[in-house]
């Protein structure tokens, strides 16, 4: 039995729902024309719960590119003997923000950017920790200036003193939070020049692989800025790999939304060429599944395999399908989830604790009535991957994400009539490269080494989460225009079921 994966290996296969992702790192080359002195990045955009006056505890609605984050690399200070700077900006988080005031002003050491090198690359590192920024300059973490005026600074700066702010309008850590990746992109002033390549957005925690990268193609770009680049007066353009952004007669502002793929789905289909006395199912998975064979979920339990400390000990779940696999083709499939594998899992910046992606193990052991055994596995030679369900976003804290829309591509997926042309093969993830490797330390601040050198994989222990009971809503009230409130008359943990009458397609 090994581990069979659910991507084809490449940067842009995990998946990112831009508008879900807390924690990140977002890294960016930028070169400021001669004759110009600012550009910036745009992040953490348009996040819709604060286009909705109902859906943010600020009451705010903003319109469309009203919301973001500004992160500005000013070398105008040069030229009067004084410092690069970065200066942050935050739009639409709260209802003082202002594009007048600097958020926050970071001095650039000269001897990283300078006047000799002032319109030469340099690279900007932000990690974003729930909306707290800390920035990095040339690959160098302490690159703030004692400025000669001590104005910003009022003693001399210590050598390990980190570049940081925090954005969240509700604070640091175990809160709401906001600065999400979101929509992202570039912005200059008027009369401005720059050029931005290398833009990436990695994993927050190691093995911290790429979430979101691109390598823009002059003559044929296909990108996520592909709008701007088709719109003249965007002021965009693709040159060298490099993305040119001209601020003109009236400034330059464009973003885009980097999200793609969705949750994994696997499905393989396979012969019993004789008749069947007894079939089991073994399954567990890196992250959480559930399981189907020929259109029928196996099993009435949830989130399993269930959680437990994946890199000492794994359950894995048994099902007697006797009475699902028939003679002749049968088809088996599998939707995967975060869980508690990867994501974001409880409060503060516990992400991807274990891995980055999810993965499927199972086997299948068919008992012939002739005493004859034949076992169907994972493996990458005859399953199939899917990147593009309905199922766009599945996570333990942050909830899921559906696009309905993508509801007709996998009708009848997990069946054997169905068409899987547009499916990949499935490929093998090791736990090298996509875990988490090294010392954990606890809330007491001790280390606690996290390796997968002892792992043990053993059958179910209890009872795994299922439906207990099934509520209907008491009542239900209008607490403000558009907002309900249903009273299911106890407290409970579930999952909500809603039915939409007379829904109109593509109205939300």
């Amino acid at each position: 039995m090994g581990w069979r994966a659910m991507d084809r290996g490449g940067d842009n296969d995990l998946v990112l729902y831009a508008h879900y992702l807390p924690l990140y790192n977002l890294k960016y080359k930028v070169a400021i024309a001669p004759g110009s002195s600012r550009a910036s990045l745009i992040f953490a955009a348009n996040d819709p719960r604060l286009m909705n006056s109902n859906r943010n505890i600020f009451q705010l609605a903003n319109k469309k590119n009203q919301s973001y984050f500004k992160v500005e690399v000013d070398i105008s200070g040069l030229d009067q003997g004084g410092n690069a700077r970065i200066n942050v900006y935050r739009a639409g988080y709260s209802e003082k923000d202002t594009l007048d005031k600097v958020f926050k002003s970071f001095p650039i050491k000269t001897d990283l950017i300078g006047n000799g090198n002032k319109n030469k690359q340099h690279s900007i590192l932000i990690n974003n920790e729930l909306g707290t920024l800390t920035f990095t300059v040339d690959d160098n973490k302490t690159f703030l200036a004692d400025e000669k005026d001590a104005t910003a600074i009022a003693q001399p700066v210590p050598a390990n003193r980190d570049a940081v702010i925090t954005l969240n309008p509700l604070g640091r850590r175990d809160v709401i939070s906001f600065g999400m990746l979101g929509e992202i992109g570039f912005s200059v002033d008027k009369g401005q020049k720059a050029e931005f390549s290398e833009l990436t957005v990695s994993n927050f925690r190691s093995p911290r692989n790429n979430l979101f990268s691109e390598k823009p193609e002059e003559n044929n770009y296909k990108g996520i800025f592909k709008e701007a680049v088709i719109t003249p007066s965007s002021g965009l353009v693709i040159k060298d790999g490099k993305y040119e952004v001209d601020g003109g007669s009236a400034g330059a502002f464009i973003l885009a939304d980097p999200s793609h793929n969705a949750m994994p789905m696997l499905r393989s289909v396979f012969n019993a060429d004789k008749g069947i006395s007894q079939a089991r199912l073994y399954v567990t998975a890196r992250g959480i599944y559930e399981i189907y064979l020929n259109g029928k979920r196996v099993g009435n339990d949830y989130y399993n395999p269930g959680l437990t400390q994946y890199n000492k000990t794994h359950l894995y779940q048994t099902y007697d399908v006797t009475g699902m696999v028939s003679k002749g083709k049968n088809a088996i499939g599998a939707m995967l989830g975060e869980g508690w594998w990867s994501g974001l899992l409880s409060y503060g910046s516990v992400w991807n604790h274990f891995g980055d992606r999810q993965s499927l193990l199972a086997k299948l052991v068919i008992t012939y009535t002739d005493g004859s055994q034949e076992v169907i596995k994972t493996n990458n030679k005859n399953w199939k991957y899917f990147n593009d369900g309905p199922v766009v976003y599945s996570s333990l804290d942050m909830g899921e994400v559906d696009d309905a829309t993508k509801e007709v591509a996998v009708k009848d997926w997990n069946t054997v009539a169905y068409d899987d042309h547009n499916w990949q093969k499935a490929q093998e993830v090791s736990l090298k490269g996509t875990t988490y490797m090294g010392d954990d330390v606890d809330y007491f601040g001790k280390k606690i080494p996290l390796d997968f050198d002892h792992i043990s994989m053993i059958g179910q222990i209890g009872t795994s989460a299922g439906i207990y009971k099934t509520l209907t809503a008491k009542g239900v009230r209008e607490v403000r225009k558009g907002v309900y409130v249903y009273d299911m008359g106890q407290n409970f943990v579930g999952v909500p079921k809603i039915s939409i009458k007379n829904g109109i397609s593509g109205k939300n």
